[in-house]
């Protein structure tokens, strides 16, 4: 019986103790606007956690990044982000 309610409080730990996920903190889609033109950048995510990251210019769509996690494309968003601010250009 001491062993069952050892097992059984070891064994649970590990689901308090999870992690939460991480809530993304780059929205799916970017607009970015500087007079009249517009710049779209956007992150699509896969069933199996991979992502892609779509540029949109002049309504021409290119991948621009891929990533085995969510993570890896949110850091490529803030990237191009923060390149475009740098232009000139206002994001939201």
């Amino acid at each position: 019986m001491r062993t069952l309610a050892l097992i059984l409080v070891l064994g649970c730990g590990g689901l308090l103790n999870a992690a939460p996920p991480k809530p993304s903190r780059t929205p799916a889609s970017l607009t970015c606007k500087k007079a009249d033109d517009t710049r779209v950048v956007r992150s699509e995510h896969r069933a199996d956690g991979s992502c892609e990251v779509i540029y949109s210019k002049n309504g021409s769509n290119q991948s621009v990044a891929s990533g085995q996690q969510s993570e890896d494309c949110e850091i490529s968003v803030n990237k191009i982000r923060a390149t475009l601010e740098g232009a000139g250009f206002k994001c939201r």
